[in-house]
């Protein structure tokens, strides 16, 4: 909505989609924000997981002879043939010797 003449003091509405080159740059900008945003949630998920590694490599310098690490790398399920029993799920892992 454009309104061309306008008294002294008359203010204007104008609306974001009355502007065809506005609404063209916005087109063109969506999708590398997307691209951009997408790789920023990698690079988040990155660094988060990061910290928590220096969290425990941390812990493993001050408190390494009472703490063990073990990671999971699979999960196993079996079904059982007791039905009253049901499925069995066990992570399988790895047990990881920590020494300086």
């Amino acid at each position: 909505m454009k309104t061309k003449d306008l008294a002294v003091g008359e203010q204007q509405k104008e609306f974001f989609i009355d502007d065809e080159n506005r609404l063209a740059a916005y087109e063109q900008w969506v999708p590398e924000w997307k691209e951009w945003s997408a790789k920023l949630k990698i690079k988040k998920r990155t660094l988060e997981k990061y910290e928590e590694f220096f969290e425990l490599f941390s812990r493993f310098e001050k408190e390494g002879e009472t703490l063990e690490f073990v990671y999971g790398t699979g999960l196993f399920t079996w079904q059982h043939p007791d039905t009253k029993i049901g499925a069995i799920r066990s992570p399988l892992l790895t047990r990881i010797n920590v020494r300086k």
